[in-house]
């Protein structure tokens, strides 16, 4: 619910409707006409221990729940028994609603002292420890961010930014960036060699990355949630220092799944990682035995070149189909016109830092 009083205002519908107290089965069939039309709350059953079905939104975990039924024993429920049991969606950035009270601005924040006391390694480590490390990244390449106000701040988006730096430090930072400032959670796609059955497996799923699978990337959109991807890949990330700023082709796929989930596309630039590490190329022949191509860093410890990341207007796509989707052509021909918004505006970025260096970049 977005607040108590539509908390209220199903449960006066329900005893309007019916002229007596309401049962559970008949709040059940009120939240499914109220919830199923609308594309962003699509209600789904999960049993419980007792057999009363709990309904959630489309999202899994206590970031995403839309509506909850607490399972009671009793055959009648009243206000009373109801009270309290609503969960309301996020808050907006500024936006005063009742999830703050339920702790859900913490996810969005560092993490405190006091949060943290009492707790297990694990919650320590994967709570404290990105948060610490990104906040001090963020100072220490100076970030700047421009055009926040263009991530929608609900339902399926796509953010595609242009991929440098070799070592993927600007997937962190436009992840924590989104994360803390934007208040989305994102899951980020990256290369399958990170998540195999191993330690770096349990790390990614950790850290919210999902694996180069175009099903389970549909199931994140199609959650409402927000997915980073980098539409360059490691031909972006891993390019020669000599080639600074000229984006690689884009892979068309990102495309596919806009369209399909029916989410806008946020095309990113990154400004400055491309000189935090100077890259002298890539060995190919490591895909055979590791499953991954490695780069030939000069540094492994970013340069502190100042950073800028911008995000630009949306790209809406909601007037296109399932056809459209497996059409190569126009695919191909949406990607590039992204890659070159994203250029474009590099370039525009560059010439502010100087003529002679957008000369030799662009």
């Amino acid at each position: 619910f977005e607040s108590r009083q539509e908390y209220n205002k199903l449960f006066a519908k329900g005893e309007a409707k019916f002229g007596r107290r309401v049962e559970l089965e008949d709040f059940e069939r009120i939240l499914r006409e109220m919830i199923a039309p609308a594309a962003d709350r699509r209600p789904v059953d999960r049993p419980c221990g007792n057999g009363v079905p709990v309904f959630l939104g489309t999202g899994t975990g206590p970031f995403f729940c839309r509506v909850a039924i607490v399972p009671t024993r009793r055959k009648h429920l009243t206000k009373s028994d109801l009270a309290g049991t609503f969960i309301p969606r996020l808050p907006l950035p500024g936006q005063q609603t009742g999830a703050q009270s339920l702790g859900f601005k913490k996810y969005f924040e560092s993490p405190t002292p006091d949060e943290l006391d009492g707790k297990s390694f694990e919650y320590r480590l994967f709570r404290a420890v990105p948060h610490a490390f990104l906040d001090w990244m963020r100072s220490y390449v100076r970030l700047e961010t421009i055009g926040l106000d263009n991530i929608p701040r609900h339902g399926p988006v796509l953010v595609a930014p242009n991929h440098s730096g070799v070592l993927g430090w600007d997937a962190f930072i436009v992840q924590n960036e989104i994360l803390k400032q934007a208040h989305r959670m994102p899951r980020t796609m990256s290369h399958n060699f990170w998540h195999g059955d191993n330690l770096f497996g349990y790390l990614s799923r950790k850290m919210a990355y999902i694996p180069q699978d175009f099903k389970k990337a549909i199931r994140v959109l199609r959650h409402n949630n927000l997915l980073l991807i980098f539409p360059e890949a490691e031909a972006g990330n891993f390019k020669p220092s000599t080639q600074m700023y000229q984006l690689q082709p884009f892979n068309p796929g990102f495309v596919s799944l806009a369209v399909m989930a029916n989410a806008p596309i946020v095309p990113a630039c990154v400004i400055g990682a491309e000189e935090a590490h100077l890259n002298l190329g890539t060995l190919d022949w490591t895909e055979k035995y590791i499953g991954a191509k490695l780069p030939l860093p000069l540094n492994l410890f970013p340069i502190p070149v100042k950073w800028k990341l911008i995000f630009l207007p949306p790209i809406s796509l909601e007037k296109y189909g399932r056809g459209d989707a497996r059409n190569i052509r126009f695919l191909e021909e949406v990607a590039e016109n992204v890659r070159m918004r994203i250029q474009k505006r590099i370039h525009r970025e560059l010439l502010s830092r100087g003529v002679l260096k957008y000369l030799l970049d662009g």
